[in-house]
C-alpha cells in the first residue's frame, strides 16, 4: 500500500489475507477448497464443478489447487513456478501453457483464470 492510506482499507486487506490463509491451511491439511462452484479435494486430488469431475494432469491439479488457495489474488508467473514446479524449474512459458489448458477444462464451471497484463494470473468466480 502506498502512503497515505485509509486505516479501514488496511483492515480490509488484512482480513482478506487472513481469509486466504485459511484456504491455504485447508490445502495443507488435505481438506476441500471451494471457489464458487469449484470444489477441490486436496486429499484425494480431485476437482469437481457443477456435478462433474474435472480430468486433470498432476501438474494441472497442483496449479489449480495453488490458484484456488490464492483465489482473487494476482500471482506472477515466477510465484506460480516456485509454488507449483519448485525453484529448480526455469521456463516461465510452461505456466502459460498449463493455464491455457486449465482454461479449456474450466469452461462452464463458474470460475475462470484471468490474465492480469504485465503481472500474472488470478482465479476468480464468473
Amino acid at each position: 500500500m502506498t502512503k497515505p492510506f485509509n486505516p479501514n482499507e488496511l483492515v480490509a486487506r488484512v482480513d482478506a489475507v487472513m481469509r486466504r490463509a485459511g484456504s491455504r491451511q485447508a490445502a495443507a491439511n488435505g481438506e476441500t477448497i471451494h471457489v464458487g462452484s469449484l470444489a477441490i479435494d486436496t486429499a484425494s486430488r480431485t476437482a469437481e464443478t457443477r456435478g462433474r469431475r474435472l480430468t486433470l494432469t498432476p501438474k494441472e491439479f497442483d496449479l489449480l489447487a495453488t490458484m484456488a488457495g490464492f483465489a482473487g489474488v494476482v500471482l506472477h508467473r515466477d510465484q506460480v513456478l516456485d509454488l507449483v514446479w519448485g525453484t529448480s524449474f526455469y521456463a516461465a512459458r510452461t505456466v502459460d501453457v498449463h493455464v491455457a489448458r486449465l482454461r479449456e477444462k474450466l469452461k462452464g464451471s463458474g470460475v475462470r483464470i484471468e490474465t492480469v497484463w504485465g503481472t500474472g494470473y488470478r482465479l476468480v468466480e464468473e
